[in-house]
């Protein structure tokens, strides 16, 4: 084609060399105005048909290819073939176009290749396994795998040279290359950790102080673990460091169904005394009192206290609340005395485990707890405030 239009340009008078540089560039500009062309006016409608089919299609997955737009990148390899159809048009340079062609090829098949991997991730999200064994990293690893490969093929296109002669500079450059994907190889082998141990899915609530994070693993990729914390920031922690660093899941909690309550509250150690006559008549008539007084009075040792009284009540009270599971640990117990009382905590586990409910339930029992304490002739130790001493002063005066 360059022949025959240099000869037109020849035949009118035009110097020979003039004339074959102008019909060449003339000839490749019009193969390069055909393959844009070719793009544009195809592009639009071949997309229109495939969305149109994809939706009509019964494989429910095809419409996820085409909103992840794997078929638009697969359309660059039409101007691609067509630059390559062309070549011999650029006289000189059609082993350097050919190339350039194999190149926007490679490219184009990578670019689909990345987005197909991204369809797969998102197909593979709808099915409740991918919570426990999320596949993002292992995509992420194939995609750095297809890039290299890529890199490797198109350049060799490019420069019209044998992969293996690419290879060899890469080996060359191992160390190099070694340091650059220092942290995707550490991801890589944290993610693989991570899953077959069973250590981190999708959904759990997790605590990692030295990263600021705790609240709900949103995304486990790669190089990173997303973490949504409570007051809805983001937390990004590098996968490496969840095996590196200790973390705390609290996924244990929702799979057996039970939120722990661990609180205390301290009695003033002068309010404890022994059940007098008066105060065994009052405290007889509560649920759950009366048999510790009857057992305590009958075994000879020493006789029942306010304090063994009000530590029967709360027990008899949680294993008998139906938000408190009596299948899992229940104690009411005391520990050690201090400056401050004695504090006496309830170490049970609530039957919800959403924050709402549990904070409710949690709630309640204090509130309850705070109120009987007087009922058993006992305080509730509480260090002097401004108001006490004013109101001593007021006393005095």
């Amino acid at each position: 084609m360059t022949q025959t239009v240099t000869n037109f340009l020849a035949g009118t008078g035009m110097d020979e060399t003039a004339a074959a540089g102008l019909a060449g560039a003339g000839v490749a500009f019009a193969a390069i105005l055909c393959c844009a062309l070719a793009y544009f006016v195809v592009k639009k409608p071949l997309l229109m048909l495939i969305g149109t089919a994809t939706k009509k299609s019964k494989v429910k997955w095809a419409g996820v290819f085409h909103a992840r737009g794997v078929f638009d990148r697969l359309v660059l390899l039409i101007p691609a073939l067509m630059l390559y159809f062309f070549s011999p048009a650029f006289g000189p340079g059609e082993a350097f176009v050919r190339g350039l062609a194999g190149f926007v090829c490679v490219l184009a098949s990578l670019l689909a290749f990345g987005r197909l991997l991204d369809a797969v991730d998102d197909i593979y999200r709808t099915y409740e396994m991918s919570k426990l064994r999320p596949i993002k990293g292992y995509l992420q690893v194939i995609k750095i795998a297809s890039y290299i490969i890529a890199a490797v093929l198109g350049i060799s296109a490019l420069l019209d040279k044998s992969p293996a002669w690419i290879l060899g500079g890469i080996g060359a450059a191992t160390a190099v290359l070694m340091l650059i994907f220092q942290n995707t190889i550490l991801g890589f082998v944290a993610s693989i950790q991570l899953t077959e141990n069973d250590m981190l899915h999708i959904g759990d609530w997790i605590e990692m102080p030295t990263r600021d994070a705790n609240g709900f693993v949103v995304d486990i990729s790669l190089h990173t673990v997303k973490v949504q914390n409570w007051d809805k920031s983001i937390t990004t922690v590098p996968t490496h460091a969840l095996m590196s660093e200790s973390f705390h899941n609290w996924r244990g909690m929702w799979e057996i169904g039970g939120r722990r309550i661990k609180r205390a509250v301290n009695i003033d150690m002068r309010s404890v005394r022994f059940v007098d006559d008066e105060l065994a008549v009052r405290l007889g008539k509560m649920p759950y009192v009366k048999e510790y007084l009857s057992v305590a009075g009958s075994q000879g040792g020493p006789p029942p206290t306010n304090l063994g009284a009000l530590r029967a009540y709360l027990t008899g009270f949680l294993q008998n609340n139906p938000d408190i599971r009596g299948d899992m640990l229940l104690k009411v117990r005391y520990l050690d005395p201090t400056e401050h009382g004695i504090p006496l905590e309830i170490y049970a586990f609530a039957a919800a485990t959403n924050f709402d409910r549990f904070e409710d339930i949690q709630s309640e029992i204090f509130e309850h707890v705070i109120t009987v304490i007087p009922q058993f002739g006992l305080r509730i130790y509480q260090n002097i405030s401004g108001s006490d001493l004013a109101e001593v002063a007021e006393r005095c005066n």
